[in-house]
């Protein structure tokens, strides 16, 4: 199983790094972000370094659009 998501992830980060899917798309994704976090779940998961920089790579796409949708929110 261990074999499995390490591939799967050194996968994403592949098609991240080449442009064959952008951020905006796997934020849409939403078992993607509670998958990397039960990453940590596992004993001694390994790859933690690049599964921490994804999530805080995807928590930055997130916080972007939350204010892009507050500026444009009009407060009465």
């Amino acid at each position: 199983m261990e074999e499995i998501r390490v591939r799967s992830l050194e996968n994403l980060l592949s098609k991240l790094e080449h442009n064959l899917v952008c951020d905006s798309d796997l934020v849409n994704e939403r078992h993607l972000m509670i998958r990397l976090i039960e990453w940590f779940n596992f004993p001694s998961p390994p790859k933690q370094g690049d599964v921490l920089n994804l999530i805080l790579r995807l928590s930055k796409v997130i916080l972007v659009k939350f204010l892009s949708d507050l500026v444009h929110y009009h407060f009465d």
